[in-house]
């Protein structure tokens, strides 16, 4: 059974494999994507999610997601970014981590559900960051509110990138995958 969101945390074992889904929405709250990932671990406003990419083959220019690629996903309640690793296919290799520009996700007992606020970040796996869609979030309409937290959210994610906290801790470890009990080492 999976920790009931408390401070202590768990790690959840196969035998306990938790099925979770995940919906994105648009800034208007209309969802635009769901997909099936399995709990990992759940803490507080932490809930970390394993997913394979299941598609096809897409090119961003930047990296290339392939059939099979694993996803370790991490959402958060109570910041406004998540950040997903991806991992080349059965090795697991590093490729770099997709961010995205969030309200702070929300959280069920069967899923977890993202705003999309159009705003991303790409690290490599050297810790080169890559600020994307600028263009789309400046032309989008949105609250005050949301326009500061989202330019919060950006600030500290590249703030965790430079100081290898939560899951980019992997860079201080020579790219080879980790597992902090808690990634709210944002100190």
């Amino acid at each position: 059974m999976a920790n009931d969101g408390g401070s202590t945390g768990a790690r959840v074992g196969a035998e306990q494999a938790l099925s979770m889904l995940v919906r994105k929405c648009d800034a208007s709250g209309n969802e635009q994507t769901r997909y099936a990932g399995t709990v990992l671990h759940q803490a507080g406003p932490l809930r970390v999610i394993g997913a394979q990419w299941d598609r096809a083959r897409r090119d961003l220019g930047y990296t290339v997601f392939m059939p099979g690629d694993r996803f370790t996903e991490y959402f958060y309640g109570d910041q406004w970014f998540n950040i997903m690793r991806v991992g080349s296919g059965d090795e697991n290799a590093l490729k770099g981590w997709y961010c995205n520009i969030t309200h702070p996700a929300i959280f069920t007992a069967a899923d977890i559900t993202y705003v999309d606020l159009l705003l991303d970040v790409w690290v490599q796996a050297d810790g080169q960051t890559l600020v994307l869609d600028e263009d789309e979030f400046a032309a989008a309409v949105l609250d005050a509110p949301t326009q500061v937290g989202a330019h919060a959210g950006l600030a500290e994610v590249l703030r965790w990138v430079q100081h290898h906290l939560g899951p980019f801790a992997e860079l201080a470890n020579g790219g080879h995958a980790i597992f902090a009990a808690d990634h709210r080492n944002e100190g």
